[in-house]
């Protein structure tokens, strides 16, 4: 992992952010026709209730623009010398505009109203014209220091007072707003001009905004020209701009905050000769002789950390969306060490090892990304329109699982054709403005005997969308066909998922019932290998003669329910460690249903029944079992999505029943209720990632020698009893940083969490669960 902080222009665009640029609409920008030109800047300049806007290349073209819009050959700029028009733009100030630069040292990188008043040339001839006042907001030389409204609007009386014009360079303009908690329309009306980046905070690759009058933009537009800035169908970067607009500003706050955690670390370290307030997302510090601004960064490049230089002893970094809290405690971890003189000196850490590629598991497709739902709900207001394959086109995008790659379709020639892979079920199917159809095939028959046909016509009448049929060569296939007018995204995804549940399931279900069957498998499955297979054989019959030893020991009588969580969660857990497909998959599920059936069974028959079944497994051969292991491609989940709250109560109710156990002194099933809260929610329900993160790090805890078996770094040594608590930290931190993506007020005090004990640190991390902030905030309202 390489933990860039030389800039927050390092930056690359977000997996949401690439998805909005590829959906942008385009044009020629030199004709001023790309509507998403267009769009980004009417909303900038609405957004600073400005007159208008133009989307520049750069922040350096951006800033030179408005040097020569605002002046003419011969004026006088007054700006502090630490401006970024000094020292990183090649002195273009003279080149463009033939303008020379008054500058001021001291208040931070801020001037004052008295720098100004004080500073203004007289009227003579050998004197150039003070015309232009220019402001850094935050100041880049200075650490990201801001002017409060106060100063802002103090500097703007005095330039009105001795017609100065005032320009704004805020390239982090926004790191100084959610700081001082204004919104952009406060600050427009006191500036001639702003210029503004979005390729450094908000994350977008690329592009800058010069914001100013009408006809200042219109000429700027002509002399973006002349510098050779005129671009073609650049939408796709606006787009990117209009995203990061829409989605990076607030979170700006958690750039300051990991700033300042950073900062207030470095500040202790003991090769520290100064350091500087650290007030936004810039960190900078002087070190002390004999080190150099270039040693301390040699050393940090042995931990992968990349910082700047900014002369001999002085280091800049700069916090950005690609920061992680993970990196953050790396960051920390090395300074500490180099500090200590620990620190590694000739090479580099090696790379973290790199997890198997084993999935866990049910698929779910509960909770999709944002560009997802928005593709559903574009399908669905198109085909209220009558616009049916545009409509089917946005609807296949929404079933995409990009990572799964579950869903292909092409469109050509008036229809869409399709094919959805469900496990070993392949879908196959065509959409065009008259119906849609689409069929996979289930089994193959030799012969067809009554009792199997009879089976069909049974099976058919249990089918809401979807109907059984044969073809010619005697393969049973499950068909769907809808008029168009009547083929709703609602009504296709409900049908589509039947069909490929259904078929997936019972094949098997099926060759197992009438031995003249034959399999068909469709779809493509990825074996694993051997090694992986025997060590989940081994530990599928481990688990089962373990919790059987255990069962016996217990009074079936006094603790039958507890009995019940230890045999559900052992089922729960063969299904969501070893994923197994066919016979085992349903020899889970009927231990489901043995235990949750109203049969009139009480609770003590109802285990006797789970314990036979699991009995049965263990006769199973091995190599029949391992038959069971391999992996498929899904798209559609068979849980039902559930929503935070409903697992915080789940999670609540069933501590009260493992606190019963703990102080019955039963720890052995106290300690399966624990897990069970994991394992029943994992199964039962299509969970919020962030939760089936969090739960998957319980469940490895809790398994690890399984997962160290597989190759996976142990999160906890049961020989020592002792928890990987920085491996953990790291996880945690990475699950909260992605969470705040959709919660923005999701908090872990993965700091608080008690490392000690692994049932303690589980205990903790499920208060943590029931206490965290699963708020979304409200979606804007589009015209």
């Amino acid at each position: 992992m390489i933990i860039d902080l030389r800039s927050d222009t390092v930056t690359k665009p977000t997996k949401e952010m690439r998805k909005a640029m590829m959906k942008a609409e385009v044009g020629d920008d030199v004709f001023n026709e790309d509507p998403s030109v267009i769009e980004l800047e009417n909303k900038v300049a609405e957004m600073f209730n400005m007159d208008a806007a133009l989307f520049c290349p750069s922040g350096t073209m951006a800033n030179q623009m408005a040097i020569k819009l605002n002046t003419n050959p011969l004026d006088e700029i007054i700006c502090h010398d630490l401006s970024h028009i000094k020292h990183y733009e090649l002195g273009g100030h003279g080149f463009h505009s033939g303008v020379s630069l008054k500058t001021f040292s001291g208040n931070e990188g801020r001037l004052t109203p008295e720098d100004i008043v004080n500073n203004i040339n007289p009227d003579y001839d050998w004197s150039p014209i003070t015309k232009l006042v220019w402001l850094e907001n935050t100041c880049n030389k200075a650490g990201g220091t801001y002017y409060t409204y106060a100063q802002m609007e103090a500097i703007t009386h005095v330039c009105k007072e001795h017609q100065l014009r005032l320009h704004l360079d805020g390239a982090r303009i926004f790191n100084a707003l959610v700081e001082l908690d204004l919104a952009p329309n406060q600050i427009g009306r006191l500036f001639n001009s702003i210029s503004f980046c979005l390729s450094k905070g908000l994350g977008a690759p690329i592009g800058s905004m010069l914001v100013g009058s009408k006809q200042m933009i219109r000429d700027a537009r002509r002399l973006r020209k002349a510098m050779g800035g005129g671009m073609r169908q650049v939408g796709f970067l606006a787009a990117a701009g209009i995203y990061a607009l829409d989605n990076h500003v607030e979170r700006l706050k958690e750039d300051h905050r990991r700033a300042r955690a950073l900062g207030q670390v470095i500040s202790q370290q003991s090769f520290i000769e100064k350091m500087y307030p650290v007030v936004t997302n810039i960190i900078k510090f002087d070190v002390k002789e004999p080190h150099t601004a270039n040693s301390i960064l040699a050393q940090l490049a042995n931990y992968n950390i990349k910082g700047g230089a900014h002369g001999k002893s002085q280091i800049r970094l700069v916090t950005h969306l690609d920061f992680t809290d993970a990196m953050l405690q790396k960051t920390i971890k090395a300074f500490e060490e180099m500090s200590s003189g620990k620190a590694p000196s000739k090479r580099p850490k090696k790379a973290a090892k790199k997890e198997p590629n084993i999935n866990f598991g049910r698929y779910s497709d509960a909770y999709k990304s944002d560009a997802q739902y928005d593709s559903l709900d574009e399908a669905i207001k198109l085909f209220d329109k009558k616009e049916y394959l545009e409509a089917y086109q946005h609807f296949f995008e929404y079933l995409q699982d990009t990572n799964m790659q579950n869903v292909h379709f092409e469109r050509s020639n008036g229809h869409i054709n399709f094919e959805i892979i469900q496990g070993s079920k392949k879908i196959q199917g065509q959409a065009n403005n008259e119906y849609v159809k689409a069929e996979t095939s289930v089994v193959k028959a030799n012969k067809l005997g009554v009792k199997f046909m009879r089976k069909l016509m049974e099976m058919n009448y249990g089918m809401h969308y979807n109907s059984f049929a044969l073809d010619d060569e005697n393969v049973v296939k499950l068909t769907f066909t809808t008029q168009v007018s009547d083929g709703s995204p609602e009504k296709l995804y409900f049908a589509l998922k039947e069909m490929g549940i259904y078929a997936d399931k019972h094949d098997d279900l099926l060759i197992n019932e009438y031995a003249s069957l034959k399999a068909i498998q469709s779809a493509p499955t990825r074996s694993i290998n051997d090694a992986e297979k025997t060590v989940k054989f081994n530990y599928i019959q481990q688990w089962i003669k373990a919790t059987l030893t255990e069962v016996e020991n217990l009074d079936t009588n006094i603790f039958a329910k507890g009995i019940s969580y230890m045999l559900l969660n052992l089922a729960y857990k063969i299904d969501y460690l070893i994923v197994p497909q066919s016979l085992l998959a349903e020899m889970v599920e009927r231990i489901e249903v043995l235990y949750f059936s109203n049969d009139g069974a009480t609770i003590i028959e109802k285990n006797r029944r789970m314990i036979r079944e699991f009995e049965k497994v263990l006769e199973w051969p091995q190599k029949r079992t391992q038959e069971e292991m391999y992996q498929v491609k899904s798209t559609f989940g068979v849980s039902a999505r559930a929503l935070p709250v409903q697992i915080k109560t789940l999670i609540k109710d069933l501590l009260e029943d493992y606190a019963v156990y703990r102080d019955q002194n039963k720890p052995l099933i106290a300690n399966s209720i624990l897990e069970y809260i994991t394992q029943y929610s994992l199964y039962h329900y299509g969970l919020p990632s962030v939760m089936r993160s969090l739960f998957h790090i319980i469940i490895r805890c809790i398994n690890a020698d399984y997962f160290k078996e597989l190759g996976f770094t142990p999160l906890y040594y049961p020989s020592k009893k002792e928890l990987n608590k920085s491996a953990i930290k790291a996880l945690l931190a990475d699950i909260q940083t992605d969470a705040q993506k959709q919660y923005p007020k999701f908090r872990l005090g993965i700091n608080q969490l008690n490392y000690s004990k692994l049932r303690d640190f589980i205990l903790n991390l499920f208060v943590q669960i029931i206490q965290a902030n699963f708020d979304t905030p409200p979606k804007q309202i589009k015209d």
